[in-house]
């Protein structure tokens, strides 16, 4: 990570936020992207930074709260993906996973990917249809399921369609060269799901999360009817409390000792992690499989 943003007060970060972040109008109208934006402004205020190495790209640094600066030449396609790592972030990414089993904690970050992952390739385009074309400009899951629902379909039968194309390998009742090459770049995630799950579990350092300071999330299959009506409640304190919790884990993520206790101490603090990756045995390992698996 390096360039890492640090800001004294939520005015300055929310501009950020809405001049450097989300570029496009489409994004921050729409009632239910700004309500998840302002949700994660309120609820989790990441920290925004550069890649300082290639295997952060496919890093899952939004699990802590870091969201890597992405560059892309679409502003559409940018800021979507911007979505889905807030999303992602919505729900709920547990810290003390050594106190889960590896089983549980593979099912939570399954489900979470399906779910952020339905939303962010179908539900986006039911939502905004005209940003179908100015976006991605190969075949998507929508196009198969615009031509028989022209309706979204629910949450949780999009969960269930996704475990079957990915998990049971159904081709859902398409057949066609779309649907085949679509099915097969998902079902790359049958592998890639699970080894990612193991090297996080087996890498990810013994940290203690008081359940008092645990913060909000959302429930998987109940979560847009919360952000389409969620209204930003601008705390400074409370600010100022994510920024620190945010970078309390982080340095012990990366095995510091000397963690801040308040957020006057955060500006110095967070120079600590410049030209540092969190879990990067887990970010180097996941890079490879990541990126053998795209070839």
């Amino acid at each position: 990570m390096k360039n890492i943003t640090f800001f004294e007060t939520l005015s300055e970060y929310t501009s950020f936020v809405q001049n450097n972040i989300i570029k496009t109008d489409i994004f921050k109208q729409h009632p239910f992207y700004r309500g998840l934006i302002d949700f994660i402004i309120d609820n989790r205020s990441p920290l925004f930074f550069n890649s300082s190495q290639e295997y952060e790209y496919a890093h899952f640094s939004q699990y802590f709260n870091f969201v890597l600066m992405r560059e892309y030449d679409n502003p559409f396609v940018k800021d979507m993906f911007y979505m889905h790592d807030f999303l992602h972030m919505v729900f709920d990414n547990p810290i003390n996973i050594k106190e889960l089993s590896f089983e549980y904690f593979s099912e939570i970050t399954n489900y979470n990917e399906y779910i952020a992952s339905n939303d962010t390739e179908i539900l986006t385009y039911y939502r905004l249809p005209q940003m179908r074309e100015k976006s991605l400009s190969y075949p998507i899951l929508y196009d198969l399921l615009i031509t028989q629902h022209t309706s979204p379909p629910s949450i949780e039968e999009l969960l269930t369609l996704r475990k079957k194309i990915i998990l049971d390998k159904d081709d859902v009742g398409f057949d066609s060269e779309d649907s085949k090459t679509i099915f097969t770049f998902l079902r790359k995630f049958k592998d890639l799901n699970p080894y990612w799950n193991k090297v996080w579990y087996e890498t990810f350092p013994e940290i203690k999360q008081q359940y008092q300071h645990k913060r909000l999330s959302l429930p998987i299959t109940n979560y847009e009817e919360t952000l389409i009506n969620y209204k930003s409640e601008f705390s400074e304190e409370r600010y100022q409390y994510n920024i620190l919790y945010n970078i309390q884990i982080a340095l012990q993520l990366l095995g510091e000792t000397n963690i801040p206790t308040k957020f006057s101490e955060c500006k110095e603090a967070v120079k600590r992690l410049e030209n540092r990756v969190i879990l990067e045995e887990a970010a180097q390992k996941y890079n490879e499989a990541y990126v053998s698996y795209k070839k």
